[in-house]
């Protein structure tokens, strides 16, 4: 059975009660491209674009409420247009199937038909999605900082340790999807002067360099550009090298965590990404 959830309000494709869907349009439709292409004024065709960059998604479907009374379909429709109120861009997850995917949306506008004194109400809901892009479920992985392994101790006793290996301190994470994904970096501290996050296949770095307190955490986003901490203060002026990564479609990378400075607590790295697909 197909589902669409928007900003916690359900909508199934079958029920006997409460909201319903129908006509879900643009949810698979990739968007226009960006810019027209300039002809070539002495030859064929055009011009190559380049990289092609997407506009954005307009996602509507319609949908009933099968209610029990007229005032609980209206109680229904009120708590409804509360998602239009939102003055930042809501999820919108869709399981046709195949899995659920997600946007963030706003809504554009809902229209509401007549309800009649009526214990059953229809409307369609238009939505725009800023980024044309759709996000599987997050993968994600943590680890601490490197750490040496043991070897077999000398001299060599019965029965025989063969040590332990070490911690590598690397997150490796795929990007099953078909688009290019940001990525999401959660450093927590105590880390006397700061951080370097290198991709290993790449060689990109993120360098932070100040002190991340116990207790404190850090995040770089890399689908801002920007680092902040505790989810508050913006430090990305800290930093001195931002070489903000992403994970291309089908790809796999590995993130190495490198503290600065004196550790104190139980410091972290811990790496996000959403699988895109266009």
């Amino acid at each position: 059975m197909a589902m669409i959830n928007l900003n916690g309000h359900v909508f199934a494709s079958k029920a006997t009660s409460g909201w319903v869907f129908t006509d879900l349009t643009d949810w698979l439709s990739v968007s226009d491209a960006k810019g027209g292409l300039s002809a070539r004024p002495l030859s064929h065709g055009s011009f190559d674009p380049g990289e092609w960059w997407r506009e954005p998604v307009s996602p509507s479907f319609k949908a009933s409420y099968l209610g029990e009374s007229a005032a609980g379909t209206l109680e229904a429709l009120a708590a409804l247009r509360g998602v239009a109120a939102s003055k930042t861009l809501v999820p919108m997850i869709v399981d046709l199937g195949d899995g659920l995917f997600g946007r963030m949306v706003r809504v554009h506008s809902i229209d509401v038909e007549d309800t009649k004194d009526s214990d059953t109400a229809t409307v369609t809901i238009y939505l725009q999605a800023p980024d044309p892009l759709m996000y599987g479920a997050e993968v994600y992985g943590t680890t601490g900082p490197p750490t040496p392994g043991v070897g077999i101790s000398d001299p060599v006793s019965d029965p025989i340790s063969e040590g332990s290996p070490g911690n590598p301190g690397t997150v490796e994470l795929r990007n099953a999807g078909t688009a290019s994904t940001p990525v999401k970096i959660m450093v927590r501290g105590g880390l006397s002067d700061g951080v370097v996050v290198k991709v290993v296949e790449t060689g990109e770095v993120l360098r932070l360099e100040r002190l991340i307190p116990e207790g404190s955490s850090i995040l770089f986003n890399s689908r801002t550009g920007r680092a902040q901490i505790d989810g508050q203060s913006d430090v990305t002026g800290f930093m001195t090298v931002d070489e903000w990564p992403q994970i291309p479609a089908g790809s796999v990378r590995t993130f190495l965590f490198t503290p600065l400075g004196t550790q104190t607590g139980t410091p972290s790295m811990t790496v996000s990404a959403m699988p895109a697909y266009m």
